[in-house]
């Protein structure tokens, strides 16, 4: 056997999508995903434009606001690993559901508050709501995709997330150009909390009916 017929990726991707999308709470996930990094890629690179130049705090002011948002992270992570084990499969879709509304909802909050020390707090709780998600989500895919594909999954849908959130930083920093970062934030946490649509949409519900009832492990 050449290499060819052995290494074949384009053969492999396509059957990862196809699986993908066979399996609905899967496609559902992925759906969630790239719907977050919409608004998720502008959110990053707004952060630089809060600290400098409308809270006119400077460097520091870049560095307390990436800090707040790394404590939400962490502070979300751990708190859905607590909550991960109490929740049934339909509490986790109920759960997926309010806390994009929550994340979109308080970076709108963040771009909107005059006071820096208010913002930060925002941004918090922005963060620890997408870290839930994002811990809830991953870990019903661990044990939901089958062995053979998970690879090619978890790749797929960091590839399709990372070039829509290039998308959004993209397209961010050329709206910077004509209009204010509070009007872009506010636009980006629209975005991210859209994402919802998917997850309580048809997609969403052929994902409540699907057969992995799997319990927290």
């Amino acid at each position: 056997m050449t290499e060819a017929e052995v290494i074949r990726p384009w053969h492999e991707y396509r059957e990862g999508l196809r699986y993908m999308r066979s399996v609905p709470l899967v496609f559902a996930i992925a759906l969630l995903s790239v719907g977050w990094a919409t608004g998720g890629g502008a959110a990053q690179i707004l952060f630089t434009l809060f600290g400098e130049v409308v809270f006119n705090r400077g460097a520091a002011g870049i560095g307390t606001i990436w800090g707040c948002a790394g404590l939400g992270l962490l502070v979300g992570g751990a708190f859905a690993n607590w909550l991960g084990r109490r929740l049934s499969f339909e509490k986790f879709k109920l759960v997926v559901f309010v806390n994009y509304i929550i994340h979109g909802g308080t970076y709108i909050l963040f771009c909107r508050m005059q006071r820096f020390e208010l913002a930060l707090i925002f941004i918090v709780v922005s963060r620890a709501a997408i870290a839930v998600n994002s811990i809830l989500d991953y870990s019903y895919l661990l044990k939901t995709v089958s062995d053979q594909y998970r690879g090619r999954v978890f790749s797929t849908m960091e590839t399709i997330t990372w070039a829509m959130m290039m998308i959004s930083m993209m397209g961010a920093g050329i709206a910077s150009t004509h209009y204010s970062p509070r009007t872009i934030g506010t636009v980006a946490g629209l975005l991210s909390s859209s994402t919802a649509i998917f997850w309580d949409g048809p997609t969403g519900r052929d994902a409540c009916r699907c057969p992995s009832q799997l319990a927290w492990k």
